[in-house]
């Protein structure tokens, strides 16, 4: 079983919250003891993407030592709110982070999970091809042994994707 530092000052705080984060990254690592580093980053990004509230917390703890750092002061903890308060602000957080996930995921199609179960940008022209729809259109500008990522950039994918 891999164990993880819980810490001191930062990281300890995330122990705190309704949700930890760390716990969840533990728990991927102790149910996946094989697989590497990529590959927990991607099931901790799946189960962040599942329960949003992982994703604030994350960010929060981004804030904490990110405020700390550029303001050189030592803040005290949060102070918890009333549950039907913190409900209220869990939910309007929820919204406003879906809405930003929204938007970034319209931007960013080159990161985009494709129907083959590959990263778009890790397709070739000829996996394109076959996934058919828009991706045909990708097929017919990026050689059938090129890479999508290698051929395209993020602008150029987009305006394919407007022109469409």
């Amino acid at each position: 079983m891999t164990y993880i530092d819980q810490g001191k000052t930062g990281a300890k705080r995330a122990t705190w919250r309704d949700v930890n984060p760390r716990e969840l990254l533990q728990r991927i690592i102790n149910e996946n003891p094989g697989d590497d580093e990529a590959a927990w980053r991607e099931m901790f990004w799946a189960a962040v993407q599942r329960d949003q509230l992982y994703l604030y917390a994350v960010c929060s703890y981004w804030l904490d030592n990110n405020i700390r750092s550029i303001t050189k002061r030592d803040y005290p903890s949060q102070v918890r709110l009333p549950l039907k308060e913190r409900e209220s602000q869990i939910e309007q957080v929820k919204q406003n982070i879906v809405r930003r996930v929204e938007q970034e995921a319209k931007l960013l199609l080159l990161g985009m999970m494709t129907p083959c179960g590959k990263i778009l940008r890790e397709c070739t022209g000829a996996e394109c091809g076959r996934m058919g729809g828009w991706y045909s259109r990708l097929a017919s500008v990026v050689a059938p042994k090129r890479k999508v990522g290698a051929t395209l950039s993020e602008g150029q994918l987009q305006d394919l994707w407007k022109a469409q």
